[in-house]
């Protein structure tokens, strides 16, 4: 085997070193780097940065008939002519005496206590010749009216609403409107529905009663 001089063990050497001092000199290079990435990482958790918050809303198509819910006119009988007119919104009737205690003039009031605009209807159980009677002859024949009115302004004129004029409940168990796009907004969400009686001067003696039902359903027309 041919011996290795001197001079080629010196030259193998240094390159070694040289080897050696390159390596070292890359290392710490690689090191001082990664202490520069390790700042910028520093924010990061591990943990999520986003979150949600969830909610289900739903409509509630909802009315109430207020206190009082019934309108009685008390005891009396017609005078003076042929026909007597009774109106919850007057205490003071035309050609009617009242006997025993006056009664106090209270339309029924209905409220929207609900979530949505509604429209109003309602319905007798009977017709006025069936509830009341009378009216042969030229005797005016009866009837049983009703007129609704905001108590709160703009309960049925907003959103492009209507309110019925006095109607008459001509037929037994068929709707007439009261009003449409009935408000749930606060402090427009109040109806009052006046009721009328036309009483002919033949009516025979009797208590007298009718049924009203109310009907609401979610306007298509508002929201």
């Amino acid at each position: 085997m041919t011996e290795i001089s001197n001079r080629t063990l010196a030259a193998l050497l240094v390159v070694a070193i040289v080897i050696s001092i390159g390596g070292a000199i890359l290392t710490v290079t690689q090191v001082t780097n990664l202490v520069n990435i390790i700042p910028a990482l520093s924010g990061i958790t591990g943990l999520g940065s986003t979150g949600r918050v969830n909610v289900s809303v739903l409509s509630l198509a909802q009315f109430t008939v207020a206190q009082p819910n019934a309108v009685d006119f008390g005891v009396g009988y017609v005078v003076a002519q042929n026909f007597a007119v009774l109106n919850s919104s007057n205490s003071t009737p035309a050609a009617w005496t009242v006997s025993g205690t006056t009664w106090a003039a209270k339309d029924l009031s209905l409220e929207n206590t609900g979530s949505v605009y509604l429209n109003i209807s309602v319905e007798s159980g009977s017709t006025a010749a069936t509830m009341i009677g009378g009216g042969a002859g030229a005797i005016p024949d009866p009837a049983i009216k009703f007129a609704p009115y905001n108590n709160e302004s703009g309960s049925c004129a907003s959103a492009g609403g209507s309110i019925a004029a006095l109607t008459s409940f001509a037929a037994a168990s068929t709707k007439y409107k009261v009003c449409e796009n009935f408000s749930y907004q606060a402090s427009e969400n109040s109806l009052n529905v006046t009721i009328e009686l036309l009483i002919p001067g033949d009516v025979a003696t009797g208590n007298k009663t009718a049924q009203l039902t109310f009907t609401a359903v979610q306007s298509p027309g508002a929201v």
